[in-house]
């Protein structure tokens, strides 16, 4: 019996692992109105990533990883729209007499721009480190 993980194996486990990361800066990040700094930051876990993800040997999984993740950036964004029902009535409780409606949209709708340039970001960079290190391996 072979003493190491099954490369299927190691590949949800570094899914799911990557799953957590980006739902955790999502959700800090947008909640503390912080969203200028998840770019950088997602960029460099990106790197990181696709160095793991090189490392690990995991490149007969790389598709499936993208289409995963492109799935779920795809499926965040569809439901974090500003005119879902769900947004306005969040936006409803959130606007108070201080705030407008309007500028609370615009705030959230910024904030959703820059967090979803971040999860594109993280996926270009993942696959950008990934593709260096995988050509120049040769």
């Amino acid at each position: 019996m072979s003493q190491s993980v099954s490369p299927a194996i190691t590949f949800l486990l570094f899914t799911v692992a990557s799953f957590l990361m980006l739902r955790y800066v999502l959700a800090n990040f947008a909640r503390d109105d912080r969203a200028k700094f998840a770019p950088p930051i997602l960029i460099f876990a990106g790197a990181a990533s696709g160095v793991l993800f090189f490392r690990l040997q995991l490149g007969q999984y790389l598709i499936w990883f993208l289409m995963i993740f492109a799935l779920i950036i795809i499926r965040w964004h569809a439901t974090s729209r500003p005119e879902s029902k769900k947004v306005q009535e969040i936006v409803g409780k959130i606007a108070s007499e201080k705030t407008a409606k309007a500028e609370t949209v615009q705030t959230y709708t910024m904030t959703r721009r820059l967090l979803s340039f971040s999860l594109v970001s993280y996926l270009a960079a993942f696959s950008a480190v990934f593709y260096y290190l995988f050509t120049r391996a040769g």
